[in-house]
């Protein structure tokens, strides 16, 4: 029994043995078939177009380049995408606008010059054609003005693009590669179909790995795999080019935090004959520059005596611009490269003549559909100011539903442009609001802060701070409902008011400022004041989220004393 047992065993060994032996011969063959018998044979066409963009080693499906007139030219488009986000295409006439530090350029259509800081320069060849549907840019301006290397490919009409720094992996197919594994494949698989057999020593750049295979880049452009065992890996090149950005100068700026006060002048007589040197103030803004008609011209009530006692006071003077708060106005104008350019000469002259040392603009009501034109505007206006040794701060107000009042204000794209942005943290209640409240309570300031914070970054964001309250009158009806008005009062005026009816403030926890009340009749008055005690608070706002200061509303509704107070809460930082 024991004997047939151990027989038994033998024979189901054997039995294992040669099932484990046919398994791996299974597997042999089936290795063999797949990556010897069953090689694809099959070709296929690699480039998209006749002209195939390639930029940064990465095939463009996108966007096509197109030959004219023996010149490479590629779509506005990609230049947008890939080059430059801020790009545009002027239709009044028929121009591209390129932005640059210290420069903007202006490329007519089918011209044979362009315009930088308007001056003009001629041209061998168009720098732009068309202007319709489809705008074409010139490959070989591009690379005279951004740090961008264009190389064309005559035997498969590829355009390459690569950016200045730009690291490529260098390799080649080795010397012995044997045939039967030198076609680029559109996988990596020898199954997969192939774009173009290779030929040894044929140069390639690297894009990355996947299992055995490289993916790789011909110099003519084809992408695929091809097996590592035939790739020679080399050095790695950086992409130099001719041309690099010239970065603006310097302009002198305050050292953070400091405080703005803007200085409501709306008249060229209310100039005060005296400018009066306030506690911790490092920049006036006085409101001088009003757009004044659909042809860009400014109104203009500045005063030269005033930037000079103000320097004299050691203050900066950032004179406002302002639209008006005409957005029908202010759509005739945006949209022109010519009266945003008129404008721009008008702010930098003005800014000669007076002496001024930045611009502060300040457009509201806004149309929507005019928030790009605007956000040029800005753009154009700091490459011509920065050249001028000139600070351009931008007013915006925090996010809300509102696109003439908000919407409007790319405020990421703005706090990449300008050097400063001054949130207009107030009018949390409007003056026609349809119920009582606070001016700014401290929760809602600090609860837009935070959203704002997401897309200016905190040294560049100033504080705007309300020095302004409002009275307000709840009044009942003959019908039971409440009419609801309110008129502002200065610092001054709210106390003299609050004396008048021998009221104390109480604090009010829920927008942590003072607050008084009194029903007299068939009305009830409301005042949340603004007072040291609330900028203490909203100045603190400053430190706690590393903010670049405070911009004050404005100089004529604060008491004296209120800048020393904030001079020194701003040094608590």
């Amino acid at each position: 029994m024991q004997k047939s047992e151990s027989l038994y065993q033998l024979l189901l060994k054997r039995k294992t043995i040669i099932f484990i032996i046919l398994g791996v011969f299974a597997i042999l063959i089936g290795i063999i078939i797949k990556f010897f018998l069953l090689a694809s044979n099959t070709q296929k066409e690699y480039f998209p177009y006749e002209h195939s963009i390639i930029f940064q080693n990465q095939l463009d499906r996108a966007h096509p380049a197109k030959m004219i007139d023996g010149k490479v030219f590629v779509p506005l488009d990609f230049v947008k995408e890939s080059i430059d986000s801020t790009v545009t295409y002027d239709q009044s006439t028929q121009s591209v606008i390129v932005t640059m530090p210290r420069s903007v350029y202006q490329l007519p259509s089918e011209k044979l010059n362009y315009f930088m800081n308007e001056k003009k320069y001629k041209l061998d060849f168009p720098a732009i054609k068309g202007g319709g549907q489809t705008t074409w840019v010139a490959a070989e301006w591009i690379a005279s003005v951004y740090p961008v290397k264009v190389t064309y490919q005559s035997s498969t009409g590829a355009v390459f693009l690569y950016k200045n720094g730009y690291k490529k992996q260098q390799a080649a197919v080795k010397a012995d590669a044997k045939d039967k594994w030198t076609k680029l494949r559109e996988k990596s698989s020898r199954t997969s179909p192939y774009y173009t057999k290779l030929q040894p020593s044929d140069k390639l750049f690297l894009m990355g790995k996947v299992g055995a295979y490289y993916k790789v880049r011909t110099a003519e452009g084809y992408g695929g795999y091809l097996p590592e065992q035939v790739v020679l890996k080399q050095n790695t090149k950086t992409v130099e080019t001719k041309t690099k950005i010239t970065k603006a100068p310097e302009v002198n700026q305050p050292s953070l935090p400091f405080q703005v006060v803007w200085d409501g002048i709306y008249v060229a007589e209310a100039n005060p004959k005296m400018v009066d040197q306030l506690a911790g103030v490092e920049v006036m803004s006085p409101t001088w520059f009003k757009l004044k008609n659909k042809e860009g011209a400014i109104k203009n009530i500045a005063s030269k005596s005033y930037v000079e006692q103000a320097h004299k006071n050691g203050d900066k003077v950032w004179a406002l611009f302002s639209n008006d708060f005409d957005p029908d106005m202010t759509a005739q104008v945006l949209p022109s490269f010519e009266k945003r350019q008129s404008m721009i000469r008008q702010l930098i002259k003005f800014a000669d003549i007076y002496e001024i040392d930045g611009i502060n603009i300040d457009f509201e009501n806004v149309y929507e559909k005019n928030g790009d034109d605007f956000t040029q505007f800005v753009r154009e206006l700091v490459s011509y100011a920065h050249s001028a040794g000139l600070t351009v701060t931008v007013n915006v107000t925090f996010e809300s539903g509102s696109g003439q009042w908000s919407k409007f204000f790319d405020r990421k794209e703005l706090a990449k442009t300008a050097d400063f942005l001054m949130v207009m943290a107030y009018d949390e209640h409007w003056a026609n609001a349809p119920q009582a409240g606070s001016v700014a309570s401290l929760p809602w300031v600090e609860n837009h802060l935070k959203s704002t914070l997401q897309k200016v970054p905190a040294d560049k964001l100033l504080l705007g701070v309300p020095m302004y309250t409002r009275l307000w009158k709840e009044e009942k009806q003959e019908n039971g409902e409440t009419k609801v008005s309110s008129e502002s009062k200065t610092m001054k005026e709210a106390k003299q008011w609050m004396n008048k009816h021998h009221l104390k403030p109480k604090v009010d926890q829920s927008s942590g400022q003072h607050y008084v009340e009194l029903k007299k009749e068939n009305k009830v008055y409301r005042m949340w004041l603004e007072d040291g005690f609330s900028l203490k608070k909203r100045i603190s706002l400053v430190g706690k989220y590393n903010l670049a200061g405070v911009s004050a509303w404005s100089r004529h509704f604060a008491e004296p004393s209120i800048w020393k107070e904030i001079e020194k809460d701003l040094n608590r930082k």
